[in-house]
This record gives structure tokens, C-alpha cells and sequence, in this order.
């Protein structure tokens, strides 16, 4: 009699285990082969500028699970600065015939409020003209409406980081531009 045995999974988050295999010939059921002990979560990687700052104002370190929250709220708030930016980028493109590449990469990182007038130059050379009055206005209105949706963002992941480590939101705002935020 032929044995067939198919392999039993787990499957976790970044691992696959094998935990054994089952005789399907004759329903005989699991033998387990291995079961391997789950490793430690890696530790948390993110500024540490930022980390410093709030542990410093806050008087204690933070916990490994604060310290995930907050690796977690920072990931989220990046999620949500990128919409923004990419209608900028889109926008400016469509303004300037530039190409939305060519755009990305003279302007601002997402997030970062800095000023337009190097992107405008920059775009004026790229593009062999210079950008006139209209096409600056519509960059000016395009970049004002990208800052008060960064300012919106910001205040959402101030919010978050004060419920996380118990900081007041307040304290947490003086903290954002210390850090490049």
C-alpha cells in the first residue's frame, strides 16, 4: 500500500511552519514532525530623534508595545501624507507639462513644507521655459492646499502619539519640527 503524506501548515505573519504531515491513505491523522518556537519580534525601527524627544519630555522610557504604537502611528501618518503629495505632483505636472517623474524629483519630500521657489526654477530648467505668472499661481494654490493637508496629518499623529505615551498634544506639536516632522 502506497503512503501518501501532505505537509500541515501554519502559517504566520513571516514564517511558515511545517508542523507535520497526515497519512491520507488511511485517515490515520497528524504526526507531527516539528514545532518550531516562534522568534522574539524584531525591535522597532524609527527615529530616534523622535523616540529621544518624548521619552525625555515624558521623564521614562517608553514600553516595547508604546514603542510598536508608535512605530505603527508614524507608519500610518506617512501612509497619509502620500496622498496629498502624488495630487501635488500630478498637479504641477499637468500645470507645467513637465513629467510627473521629472516633477517627483525636484519637489519636496512628502510631508516637508519648503519652498516652492526652488521647485520653480527647477521646473523652469527642466523644462526650457520659463514658468509664468498663471502656471505659478497654480502651483502656489497646489502647494498651500498639499501644507494645510500635511498641518491636518500632523495633527492626527500628534493626537496619536499623546494617547500612546500619555504626552499632552501640545507638547507633542513642539516636538514634530525638532524632528524633521
Amino acid at each position: 500500500m502506497k503512503v501518501s503524506l501532505i505537509p500541515l501548515l501554519i502559517i504566520v505573519p513571516c514564517q511558515l511552519w511545517v508542523i507535520g504531515s497526515c497519512d491520507v491513505s488511511d485517515n490515520r491523522g497528524l504526526q507531527v514532525l516539528a514545532a518550531p518556537t516562534p522568534k522574539p519580534a524584531k525591535p522597532v525601527r524609527m527615529s530616534r530623534s523622535l523616540l529621544k524627544k518624548i521619552e525625555d519630555i515624558k521623564g521614562s522610557k517608553l514600553t516595547p508595545a508604546q514603542e510598536q504604537q508608535l512605530h505603527q502611528a508614524t507608519q500610518k501618518m506617512e501612509q497619509n501624507l502620500l496622498p496629498s503629495h502624488q495630487k501635488f505632483i500630478q498637479t504641477v505636472s499637468r500645470i507645467t507639462g513637465v513629467s510627473i517623474a521629472k516633477v517627483q524629483e525636484s519637489a519636496v519630500k512628502p510631508g516637508k513644507t519648503g519652498s516652492i521657489d526652488k521647485l520653480i526654477v527647477n521646473l523652469s530648467v527642466i523644462g526650457g521655459r520659463s514658468i509664468n505668472k498663471q502656471q505659478r499661481t497654480g502651483i502656489e494654490a497646489a502647494d498651500q492646499e498639499r501644507k494645510r493637508q500635511i498641518l491636518v496629518v500632523r495633527d492626527q499623529y500628534s493626537a496619536d502619539i499623546a494617547k500612546i505615551t500619555g504626552l499632552k498634544v501640545e507638547e507633542v506639536r513642539t516636538i514634530l519640527p525638532r524632528v524633521g516632522l
